[in-house]
């Protein structure tokens, strides 16, 4: 029952309290080896979803380890991926790619943990994706969407071929003339997608983003700048997904020449990402805040304080004045 109570606070989102809990728990001790191994599986997978990828590594080596020492094997598929996907998360992917391939080799011996395959094949083509290792990336992710439209993963397949998208545009971004063509085929894919569904708000803007990728790489800044506006304008609670529509309106304005605007773009994906509390998105928002004013000058800061002032606000409140006079100096 205890395990269970963890699991419901887990599932509820109440991750801080699930991790108090689980705390609790561990003082207490008189857990066996199974009991303590799902309990540091649940404080790994919190951790996790509260964007502490390092904070859950160490949890999850105690999960995969007990669950492996005592033969529980479905746990210990559970375990591999949560750890996996908390190496890549923290960069390391040389040991994300030993949990995801550990997972595979274990395949036969699991029972409910197979209905992880998918996200496994997902998780190692992100990695590859991560290392720019393309093919690989796109062989994972196509292995991926072949298991979830096997087992009529509607959900999963849709996001793989985001992915998917990502990979081909990254690689477009490194390589001038590499093709993008697949991409059109997974845009009308997710078109259909979200027609059918219009409920299902995520294939929309999802579909809205990644075909403003596609613009973007095509040359077409204003259908990309479009776009990118009507899929934030309906993902109004998404931080994440807002981040990365803010950061592609930065792009378009730098590609056109916008420099004002394309600050204005950078600081408001940086807020994005502090109401979400996804402090690497930040980064990425004041290097691209940093790179603007350092290639535009002072005057940039102080057109968007003008703009900034007419509806009531002050810049300085999102912008650190000594980390710009320190840019411009």
């Amino acid at each position: 029952m205890m395990v269970e109570q963890l699991i419901q606070l887990m599932e509820a989102g109440d991750y801080e309290g699930c991790l108090r809990a689980a705390e609790q728990v561990l003082l207490r001790g008189g857990l066996g080896m199974v009991q303590m191994a799902h309990v540091n599986l649940v404080i790994s997978r919190c951790k996790l979803a509260s964007n502490d990828a390092f904070g859950a590594i160490p949890s999850g080596i105690q999960a995969t380890k007990m669950a492996r020492d005592a033969k529980e094997w479905d746990l210990f598929g559970r375990a591999l991926l949560t750890l996996g996907a908390a190496y890549v998360g923290a960069n390391n992917f040389t040991e994300a790619l030993e949990q995801f391939y550990t997972f595979l080799k274990h395949l036969g011996d699991f029972d409910r943990s197979r209905r992880l395959e998918g996200a496994v094949w997902r998780q190692l083509g992100i990695t590859y994706g991560r290392i720019l290792e393309t093919e690989k990336a796109v062989d994972s992710l196509e292995r991926a969407r072949r298991w979830f439209r096997r087992n009529e993963n509607e959900h999963s397949h849709f996001i793989c071929g985001s992915d998917l998208v990502s990979i081909y545009l990254g690689r477009r971004e490194r390589e001038p003339e590499a093709s993008i063509e697949p991409v059109r085929t997974i845009l009308a894919e997710q078109k259909l997608y979200a027609k059918r569904t219009p409920h299902e708000l995520l294939y929309k803007i999802q579909y809205l983003y990644n075909q403003g990728e596609y613009y973007f790489y095509t040359g077409r800044i204003g259908r990309a700048m479009v776009a990118a506006m009507q899929s934030m304008d309906q993902a109004q609670h998404d931080h994440p997904h807002r981040f990365q529509c803010h950061m592609l309106l930065h792009r378009c304005t730098v590609k056109i020449g916008q420099g004002k605007e394309a600050l204005g773009y950078a600081v408001a994906a940086r807020l994005e990402a502090m109401k979400g509390r996804h402090y690497e998105l930040e980064l990425l928002a004041v290097q691209a805040i940093t790179e603007t004013i350092k290639r535009e000058g002072a005057q940039v800061v102080e057109a968007l304080e003008k703009d900034y002032r007419e509806v009531g606000l002050e810049l300085s409140e999102y912008l650190s004045p000594g980390i710009v006079r320190s840019l411009v100096n």
